[in-house]
């Protein structure tokens, strides 16, 4: 008999709880089936996952100002599974955004503040508005960005951040391709010694576009730990890093172009739940991290000067300065995004490069600031070249691979021989040689964009041989390097002509071919 009571009474507790919050909440659910209530929170509307805590709390707060008790936890589960089935079974479908979104031909920017603003935004122009027409969802460590104001100057940004001016057209453009939907983002990896400030220059380009309760955070351990970010925050923002390694890199690409996680939603079930996702991402460190070359494609890589004393300034009074310009800052922001978008239908690009879409808005940021025609262009394939050859130095066979065909001029033979020949020559003086032609062969496909701006051509041959399969290696241009260097030492900084993509200052030629 007592424990048919207590069901009963739990019976009338849940249905009290539904009956209670039924006219305070509108449910729905996204592609991924996952549950949603839109509720109103101190006269702001949000929308909360039901499976997360600040929605269960909001529950029990109900609970306890109408019948002023605690509200039980097995109650609440309950509630809570009923509230999942009608949000998936009984409720409209639609897509959910963090931060920035997108409907028709405009974007909108969730400001997160008390009042519920958002900004729309389109070739039109752009404006303050409290209802937008697509589902924001909330997350507790958002932070508030500032009201943007009118006729702002977004090149003041640079007198707070340490960008050498030969980047800080990439560094424009990559901000503003934060706000395009449905594109890959560049990563943009800041790198320079101690005091270079690169972590203060990071945290203020977060603060423009995504800002958070942790601005900063160190590398991700497990690839679950990125996308758990990933689906937690618009722009994903690592700190002093100081190795990468090949998976983490390899995921890396994946939220930067858009990829597929898989996991068992929970340890003690068999379900799988599938993250698809593209953020933004930024991170830091002292060394050169990135060094996969598909990953390179996909960066901006940009080294940071150190600051002398004499032009150091404190943090406290940097943040105060840098907090009062914001919202002019992000004002030309958005007034230059307008001009872009007006633009980019209009952008036609002879030679497309890896991340094209950027490129695309580089080069309608380009007109809309009135920047020297084909600057945008130099300025991105000149770091993408400068990447692709220091990477170089992060893999000893290829190093011995480019030596050796600079001095032959030419290698037509199997991996097996051309492995035996090197590991000869080179292995007693390089760490990290691989162990066995395979992975010779796997390294000089990885690298083959870096051989290519060495003027190394590459053909592989797709029928195997008694011996295995071969390679033919060329040097194509036989006198460049030797031009490059002529070019380095008379202290000319030019690259040569952009479309040829093939000049390369000394200090990018590995240290073994100056």
């Amino acid at each position: 008999m007592i424990a048919k009571k207590d069901k009963t009474e739990k019976i009338s507790q849940a249905t009290q709880v539904l009956e209670l919050i039924e006219s305070e909440i509108a449910l729905f659910h996204d592609l991924k089936k996952n549950a949603y209530a839109m509720i109103k929170i101190n006269d702001k509307i949000v929308n909360l996952s039901i499976e997360s805590r600040k929605f269960s709390d909001w529950i029990s707060h109900i609970y306890w100002i109408s019948y002023n008790k605690a509200l039980n936890n097995n109650v609440l589960r309950d509630c809570l599974g009923t509230l999942r089935a009608k949000a998936y079974f009984e409720s409209p479908c639609h897509s959910i955004f963090i931060r920035i979104g997108f409907h028709e031909n405009s974007i909108y920017l969730d400001l997160a503040n008390e009042h519920g603003q958002f900004v729309e935004i389109n070739a039109d122009g752009w404006k303050l508005i409290i209802n937008p027409p697509i589902k924001f969802i909330s997350i507790d460590s958002m932070r508030p960005l500032p009201i943007p104001k009118q006729g702002g100057d977004f090149n003041t940004l640079f007198t707070f951040i340490n960008i050498p001016k030969k980047s800080q057209k990439l560094v424009m453009a990559w901000m503003l391709d934060c706000f395009i939907p449905n594109t890959p983002y560049p990563l943009l990896v800041l790198h320079g010694l101690q005091g270079s400030a690169k972590s203060t220059t990071q945290e203020f380009l977060r603060e423009l576009i995504d800002p958070s309760e942790s601005n900063l955070r160190g590398a991700p351990k497990k690839s679950e730990d990125l996308m758990v970010a990933a689906v937690n925050n618009y722009m994903i923002s690592l700190n002093n890093i100081s190795y990468l390694s090949p998976q983490q890199q390899d995921d890396l690409c994946c939220v930067s172009t858009g990829g597929g996680y898989s996991t068992r939603k929970l340890y003690t079930t068999s379900q799988e739940q599938t993250v698809d996702i593209k953020r933004p991402v930024i991170l830091n460190g002292i060394n050169e991290i990135v060094t996969a070359q598909d990953l390179i494609d996909r960066s901006i890589i940009i080294e940071l000067p150190s600051i002398s004393e004499e032009y150091r300034k404190t943090e406290l009074e940097i943040k105060e300065n840098f907090n009062n310009e914001k919202p002019k800052i992000l004002g030309g922001m958005l007034d230059a995004l307008v001009s872009v978008l007006q633009k980019l239908p209009h952008v036609r690009l002879a030679k497309k490069p890896r991340m094209a879409d950027f490129a695309n808005l580089g080069v309608a940021l380009e007109k809309t600031l009135n920047w020297e025609a084909d600057s945008f262009m130099q300025a991105y394939s000149s770091h993408q070249m400068e990447a692709k050859i220091a990477a170089l130095e992060h893999c000893p066979i290829i190093m011995a691979v480019v030596e050796y065909v600079e001095e032959q001029g030419v290698y037509e033979g199997s991996y097996g021989h051309l492995y035996q020949k090197l590991t000869d020559r080179y292995k007693s003086r390089n760490s990290g040689w691989p162990q066995s032609a395979k992975g010779l062969a796997e390294a000089i496909k990885r690298q083959l964009p870096a051989l290519r701006v060495l003027d190394i051509e590459v053909t592989f041959s797709s029928i195997r041989k008694k011996d295995g399969y071969h390679v033919l290696l060329k040097k194509v241009f036989e006198n460049k390097v030797h031009h490059v260097h002529q070019v380095h030492s008379s202290n000319t900084n030019r690259f040569g002509d952009p479309s040829e993509s093939r000049y390369v200052p000394s200090k990018y030629i590995p240290k073994f071919i100056r």
